[in-house]
């Protein structure tokens, strides 16, 4: 397994440590195979789209970039490209080296806008500025692009900068005390990165920098809008992250080196936070496995434990269609032929010995020119849902047996969605189903109770809500005693 690459940033004469190209260029001229791989870079990014849209990871989440819409990446993430087809806008990659040079005593200004966007990237909502701010990337690219060959780039920088405080004022609105330098948070994430393997609490750092552990959260809630504790976590979660897709370590070897007495605590910790143990995701995020893995790294305990495990032929007149399962990956072995593993938006091919995962939420099918033979296993999963507030499927799935029925509900209980938004489609079709395994809407087990079905058995007939998992038995008993 390859570690990630680092890429540095090509200083020459004519970009100074600043670059800004059209995304339809980039795309066109760019090596397709690497892009889509993991990198990091020693520059900032940013990804702005006019047209299309676009998919890029960023720290192992996927966002989706529409136009209109803003990715702003800090140097040293981790990210790539995943979809990019058909999309224009500009790409904006610039150095710590340019900004010192051309802003001088602005540059904390622009670095304030990635560091405001450390925790959710993605930026959107921009309406009042898009046309704006697709104007002045316009002239900066002009300038840029200058067939003359004469770049002024204290113009350019200055440009750049209005750019990004007319971003930057979007994001805090009238919060204009959040822009006040934050002095002690960003002194508690260099520390964080530098020690966290072996100091995990908040009182730890706090002693560091000599402040009280309330001056730590209060600065950390200002800038970032959690408390510290969960940055830490989400930055343990994070390299934790990083070692099972990059580094060919057993999970005990990763465990003592992130500070874990026993890797038992590690699997817990980590489950708990991200609804899957670390064999699942090693499995699922190996790099360049594209959904699919080989059998000598595939994960033979997690096909063991699975709750079930059949075997399909897939032969060329066999139409398997698109489905999900909301609560478990499926996990699909090749034992023999060849075929193709099919996502919504691509294929993978399978051989014997192949592994083709479909996440739990993801809709999947199998297809075969041929003949195709694979094992077919459910693996339940706690998948979390709404990642600015880590609130998983089973949150969400609670709420709703305690009577949530709608968004606010579910905000109001849970958290989920009252960050950057982007779960709320997600949460709303949890809400509309009774049953996650067998895809029955609510409202069919509604119709069921006004029907005279008055039992979860009864439903389960009717209908089919229950009758795999069960663990949607109690949410069908809730929609029983409030519709008899």
């Amino acid at each position: 397994m390859n570690k990630v690459e680092k890429i540095e940033f090509k200083n020459n004469k004519k970009n100074k440590g600043f670059e800004i190209i059209s995304l339809k260029s980039f795309f066109e001229s760019a090596n397709t195979s690497f892009i889509r791989k993991y990198f990091r870079t020693n520059f900032y990014t940013l990804i702005f789209v006019t047209e299309g849209k676009c998919i890029h990871e960023v720290d192992f989440l996927e966002y989706t970039i529409k136009a209109g819409e803003i990715l702003i990446i800090s140097k040293d993430r981790i990210h790539r490209y995943n979809e990019f087809n058909n999309v224009q806008g500009y790409l904006i990659m610039f150095t710590e080296g340019f900004l010192c040079e051309f802003l001088s005593n602005n540059t904390s200004e622009v670095k304030d806008l990635f560091k405001q966007s450390y925790m959710n990237p993605y930026i959107n909502f921009m309406d009042l500025y898009t046309s704006t701010l697709i104007k002045l990337l316009d002239v900066i690219h002009d300038m840029y692009t200058n067939e003359y060959g004469i770049i002024d780039y204290n113009v350019i920088a200055s440009a750049f900068r209005t750019f990004a405080l007319l971003i930057l004022n979007n994001i805090l609105g009238e919060d204009t005390s959040k822009q006040s330098k934050n002095e002690i948070f960003v002194k508690f994430t260099e520390l964080v990165e530098e020690h966290i393997n072996k100091e995990k609490t908040v009182e730890g750092y706090a002693n560091m920098m000599h402040v009280s552990k309330k001056t730590v959260n209060l600065m950390t809630r200002k800038a970032i809008d959690m408390s510290a504790k969960q940055y830490i976590i989400q930055q343990l979660i994070l390299k934790i992250k990083l070692k099972l897709s990059f580094e060919q370590k057993s999970i005990s070897e990763i465990a003592n080196e992130v500070g874990f007495t026993e890797s038992s605590n590690l699997t817990r910790f980590f489950k708990k936070y991200t609804g899957v143990n670390p064999r699942e995701f090693r499995s699922m995020n190996r790099e360049g496995s594209n959904n699919v893995i080989r059998s000598e790294s595939m994960d033979l305990n997690a096909i063991k434990e699975a709750i079930e495990t059949k075997v399909y032929h897939i032969d060329s007149d066999t139409k398997v269609p698109l489905h999900e399962h909301a609560t478990q990956d499926e996990v699909f072995y090749c034992i023999k032929g060849s075929g193709f593993g099919v996502l919504a938006d691509k294929e993978v091919e399978l051989q014997v010995g192949d592994v083709f995962i479909a996440p739990a939420g993801t809709m999947h099918s199998l297809r075969s020119d041929g003949n195709l033979y694979v094992t077919a296993s459910l693996i339940p999963v706690n998948r979390i849902i709404c990642h600015c507030k880590q609130v998983s499927y089973g949150d969400i799935r609670k709420a709703m047996v305690g009577g949530a029925r709608t968004i606010e509900e579910i905000e109001e209980i849970t958290g989920a969605g009252t960050g950057c938004g982007n779960c709320i489609e997600d949460i709303k079709k949890i809400l509309s189903l009774a049953c996650g395994c067998n895809n029955i809407s609510i409202e069919a087990v509604v119709d069921a109770v006004k029907g005279g079905a008055d039992t979860v058995e009864k439903i389960g007939e009717l209908t089919g809500a229950g009758t795999n998992c069960g663990k949607c038995k109690a949410l069908i008993q809730n929609i029983i005693d409030t519709n008899k």
